[in-house]
């Protein structure tokens, strides 16, 4: 009879077993069925962990984690689906995110504990702080306070992003950055592209900004210090070489030896367009004379200065000319013209020229009304030195007189010879004003 109460029990077992599932509601069903989901889930995602720690290979262990969501967000869907047919509502509904982060953030904390790194209690809360840092390094230097603990690393490298000081105008336009100041900050730093830089007579500003590194500071093979006056430095460079002097002019020869067979010396001048000239020889920038009525025209005369003590260079020629030429922003653009010694306005005679015996650039297109653009005139007669005469007279010198330049003939008398009329200093003669350039 023993075997008839099993039988029995087993049957009764059986029955009630049956009747237990066949009691199961679609909810239950399908709650069930998500339990069972995430499990396998969790299995998945612990398998590409597992493989992860054998191979290193991070692109594997994504794309396994990949499939690992795909399974399990499409079971879901079915479960749900499923119980919407029996016209029943799963207990939860959408919540397949969070479910499938929370398994992954439990694998994620098992993962860490198993590298040796202290069990998370609450993996989940540490989880969303972690995902919040991309977001705010702020709100997650002070939210991670429970992770501090269990990501040092994390922990560090926070604390260096939030202490970071750089600014908007740190980093180029365009480009983004996070610092103390917040997350994803654009910077203003304006781009400059390709800069390129040549050398002038003053500095240059570079302007602020990013430059890509295929701009240029220009060169010259010409900037040597044979090229440079003896004595000047030009960005670095001290020049050896001394001035040239003037050739006389002449080329026609009287014998071995004579001026016009050596012809020693050079000539080199340069019309400027702006009413002046260059001696490339000397280094000196010369006012160009014109027939134009103004300051500079050529029929204009100026009287020296005092003919008794103290003798002083204040006569119209310094009162009325040099003051005209300097008044303002200068004559083109210079505020630094004088009278030139007697050597220097000798240096522009030409002795293969007369009436007027100087270089033609200085005398070429002179005609009426033209102005010192177009046109370079010179009278033929005396033009006024800075040099006071100091020469014997009898009884000693006469500084009441001062040198002039014959521009006939390329002679040199003063002011008190029978050409000017013998006024001295008082003569009212013909000027042109001269400048260092070197």
């Amino acid at each position: 009879m023993k075997w008839m109460k099993q039988l029995f029990w087993a049957a009764a077992a059986s029955l009630l077993a049956a009747t237990a599932f066949a009691a199961a509601t679609p909810e239950q069903k399908c709650q069930g069925g998500k339990n069972e989901t995430a499990g396998k889930f969790s299995a998945c995602v612990a398998k590409a962990e597992k493989k992860l720690i054998a191979t290193s290979d991070a692109t594997a262990y994504a794309e396994a984690l990949a499939k690992c969501a795909t399974k399990f967000n499409s079971k879901w869907y079915k479960l749900e689906q499923a119980a919407a047919s029996a016209e029943a509502t799963c207990p939860t509904t959408a919540d397949e995110t969070s479910i499938r982060d929370f398994v992954n953030a439990c694998n994620s904390a098992i993962a860490e504990a198993l590298a040796g790194n202290p069990l998370i209690d609450d993996p989940l809360t540490c989880d969303s702080n972690v995902s919040a840092c991309h977001s705010n390094y702020a709100t997650c230097s002070t939210s991670l306070a429970t992770c501090s603990a269990n990501y040092a690393t994390c922990s560090t490298g926070l604390g260096t992003c939030h202490a970071g000081d750089a600014s908007a105008a740190n980093v180029r336009a365009g480009k983004t950055f996070s610092s103390g100041a917040g997350l994803g900050i654009t910077g203003t730093m304006p781009d400059q592209g390709a800069v390129h830089v040549t050398p002038t007579t003053s500095a240059q500003s570079i302007a602020e900004g990013y430059h890509d590194g295929t701009g240029s500071v220009a060169g010259d093979a010409d900037l040597n210090a044979g090229n440079i006056k003896s004595g000047v430095e030009i960005f670095g460079i001290t020049g050896t070489s001394p001035l040239g002097f003037p050739r006389s002019g002449q080329t026609t020869s009287y014998g071995a030896g004579s001026d016009g067979d050596v012809q020693a010396g050079e000539h080199s001048y340069t019309d400027n367009g702006d009413g002046t000239i260059t001696d490339n020889v000397t280094g000196l920038m010369w006012e160009k004379k014109d027939d134009s009525g103004g300051i500079h025209d050529k029929d204009n005369t100026y009287t020296w200065g005092m003919t008794s003590p103290p003798f002083t260079m204040n006569g119209t020629m310094v009162s009325t000319f040099l003051a005209t030429l300097n008044a303002g922003s200068g004559f083109a653009g210079h505020t630094d013209w004088r009278i030139p010694n007697v050597k220097e306005l000798q240096s522009i005679l030409h002795y293969g020229q007369v009436d007027p015996a100087i270089a033609p650039i200085f005398n070429n297109g002179c005609v009426a009304s033209c102005s010192s653009l177009t046109c370079s005139c010179t009278r033929s007669w005396l033009h006024w030195t800075s040099t006071t005469y100091n020469a014997y007279v009898g009884f000693g010198s006469d500084i009441a007189d001062a040198y002039a330049v014959i521009f006939v003939d390329g002679g040199v008398t003063t002011g008190n010879s029978a050409l000017a009329g013998g006024c001295k200093k008082g003569c009212g003669l013909y000027v042109r004003a001269v400048r260092s350039v070197q």
